[in-house]
């Protein structure tokens, strides 16, 4: 109605396409908050908006729970009585079951390093093996995401720096021999490995169109 005031609320009614029965109704009456909204937009039953799960207050995990689908037993249980952190909502959207969050390997300090192992599948026996006594960077990983063999990882490429390079050359199956070779002693660009994707020939890659600046 345009006789009462317009306000933002009824805007963000509109965007979200809420009936004017409800913008009309009880709901709006009461204090209007952010947590009504969220509840509109997660599809949250107006019975749950207005039972006892509102009535305690309305956090972050709450609704986090509510978009991982997280059943109410879980949400009311002995999991959410202890601190809750963002290792229980990883292990909740991993699908980690319960038996590993109570587990060892959480009553060890638990680093972003766990949970990349458990999305890679990476099985605990590489976890609690001698790869992880020493320093465990993004290399190591990469190397277990790209099929690197382990040969590979303990060699003469891991002596030298690691970079971006290296990874680039074995994702597109680059011959070592390349990778060793004059392409690699000038400075590499993103114009050599996008001419090595491509299948552009040297000849090219040395020709006038490169010493021409490259743009896409």
């Amino acid at each position: 109605e345009p006789l009462r005031s317009i306000t933002p609320n009824f805007f963000l009614c509109l965007s979200l396409g809420t009936p004017f029965s409800i913008y009309n109704s009880q709901y709006f009456p009461r204090s209007i908050t952010p947590n009504f909204f969220l509840c509109l937009s997660l599809g949250t039953p107006f019975s749950i908006y207005n039972s006892q799960y509102f009535s305690r207050s309305i956090t972050p995990n709450f609704f986090m729970c509510l978009s991982l689908g997280t059943p109410f037993s879980i949400y009311n249980s002995l999991y959410f009585s202890r601190s809750i952190t963002p290792n229980f909502f990883m292990c909740l959207s991993l699908g980690t079951p319960f038996s590993i969050y109570n587990s060892q390997y959480f009553s060890r300090s638990i680093t972003p390093n766990f949970f990349l192992c458990l999305s890679l599948g990476t099985p605990s026996s590489i976890y609690n093996s001698q790869y992880f006594p020493r320093s465990i960077t993004p290399n190591f990983f990469l190397c277990l995401s790209l099929g690197t063999p382990s040969s590979i990882y303990n060699s003469q490429y891991f002596s030298r720096s690691i970079t971006p390079n290296f990874f680039m050359c074995l994702s597109l199956g680059t011959p070592s021999s390349i990778y060793n070779s004059q392409y690699f002693s000038r400075s590499i660009t993103p114009n050599f490995f996008l001419c090595l994707s491509l299948g552009t020939p040297s000849s090219i890659y040395n020709s006038q169109y490169f010493s021409r600046s490259i743009t896409p």
